[in-house]
């Protein structure tokens, strides 16, 4: 009897060791996306008519805002704009070094978020048959995640070598991190076959060292780019400029040391102008913008910035001012609409705010927030039939956009359409819990 209850205790043990190591894995595996997913955005281009051209994903690798995605996805687009894991757009990205062979490109956040999470990379020769993950944004689903193994690493002519994975790769996925069971990255996602079964390959986390080197010195001594920067450069350069002229105004200064890092140009100026934004410093900021645009007249960027600041400050007049010089360097630019747009809506001049941000949905029919900021703006001028319809659009563009969501329920109320007012209500119960309760209270007051 004792014989046969000590097997049955052995039986139990194993059967609970069997089941117990998947669990661990499944734990283990989804503590590691959880570690990747912050430090991974969706990457977009955009043509000269702010169209978007090209999408694809990328990775942090340090706290300043550099990150990694492919060369094919940024090479000809005219703007760069950066969606983080947290919903964050970030509409200002230089590319700093770029190989065109390689297919791999670094670029920085101009205005990096106050916290980046960023991936470690390891440049030893992968594993044949090592697991891996890939968290990217295929076909425009972000943040989703592939599993696999290594399969083989190719030597390929005059190129170098390329690491086949099994974890399906699609549409949207070039740039996205390939990460082995440690949370190091060993690739870069670059193409598939689409003709083959599971041969996909990604560049070699070996290749990504040498281009991050020289991204570091880029980084070091180029200028702030414009938002419309261009592209610009050898193939394989992919560096986006500003138009540049240097030079430097005359400014008292107290030391030597605040003499050496004095800005000595326009680009100087505007990237000191950025970090007083940043800081709320917004009369300091707006003293650096005016110096650049004395120095760089036809910087659009700066006058943008310049109207952001003195909208900040309540000066409604002068941010339209400035707003409108910026539109007059880039007529075809969204977000100047939207900023003239707000300085009107808030100095209290509805026909030309809704007249401004008309134009900005026009520049950029794919925008969600030029349909918000539209249907904002009817709505505050009683046109509330036309502000539903710009709600929608804005909601058809971007799901998930609780703003346009609430206001659109706020709209239904004031044509007495209490159903659909609560079918908003319904939605944002799980997009934002406080402004379905306040659309609630709206609701049955």
């Amino acid at each position: 009897m004792k014989r046969l209850f000590c097997a049955s205790m052995i039986f139990i043990a194993v059967l609970f060791f069997l089941d117990v190591k998947p669990l661990l894995a499944y734990e283990n595996l989804t503590n590691l996306v959880k570690k990747i997913q912050p430090a991974v955005v969706t990457v977009i281009a955009y043509d000269a008519f702010g169209k978007p051209v090209k999408q694809g994903s990328g990775f942090f690798i340090n706290s300043q805002g550099h990150f990694i995605t492919n060369y094919h996805v940024v090479a000809g687009g005219v703007r760069l704009e950066v969606r983080t894991a947290e919903g964050e757009n970030h509409p200002f990205v230089k590319v700093l070094a770029s190989n065109e062979a390689w297919d791999l490109a670094v670029a920085t956040l101009v205005l990096p978020p106050l916290e980046v999470k960023s991936l470690t990379m390891t440049t030893a020769k992968p594993e044949v048959g090592e697991r891996i993950v890939v968290v990217g944004s295929p076909l425009g689903l972000e943040q989703s995640l592939s599993e696999g193994v290594v399969s083989a690493v190719r030597k390929i002519p005059n190129l170098g070598e390329l690491v086949q994975i099994t974890a399906p790769i699609s549409p949207g996925s070039s740039g996205s991190p390939v990460v082995n069971l440690r949370g190091e990255v060993i690739g870069v996602a670059t193409f598939f076959l689409a003709r083959g079964q599971n041969l996909n390959f990604a560049v070699p986390a070996l290749y990504i060292a040498t281009l991050q080197r020289r991204a570091g010195e880029v980084a070091r001594t180029a200028k702030l780019p414009s938002p419309a920067g261009r592209l610009a450069g050898e193939a394989g350069d992919g560096i986006l400029q500003p138009p540049g002229k240097s030079g430097r105004p005359p400014m008292a200064k107290d030391s030597d040391e605040e003499r050496s890092s004095a800005p000595n140009s326009a680009s100087d100026y505007l990237l000191q102008g950025l970090k007083f934004w940043r800081a709320k410093e917004y009369a300091k900021a707006i003293t650096s913008l005016q110096a650049a645009i004395r120095l760089e007249p036809d910087d659009a960027a700066s006058y943008y910035w310049l109207g952001s600041c003195y909208r900040k400050l309540g000066r409604y007049r002068e941010a339209a001012e400035a707003f409108k010089q910026a539109i007059r360097l880039r007529p075809d630019e969204a977000d100047y609409y939207i900023g003239l747009g707000w300085a009107y809506e808030k100095w209290n001049r509805l026909p030309e705010a809704v007249a401004a941000y008309r134009q900005a949905v026009r520049c950029a029919p794919n925008n969600a927030d030029g349909y918000y900021f539209l249907g904002g703006a009817l709505g505050d001028l009683g046109l509330h039939r036309e502000e539903i319809e710009a709600h929608k659009q804005a909601i058809c563009l971007q799901p998930d956009h609780a703003s346009a969501h609430f206001l659109l329920g706020l709209a239904y109320l004031r044509v007495n359409d209490r159903r659909m007012a609560l079918e908003q209500y319904k939605i944002l119960q799980t997009l934002d819990p406080k402004s379905a309760q306040s659309l609630f209270n709206c609701i049955y007051r």
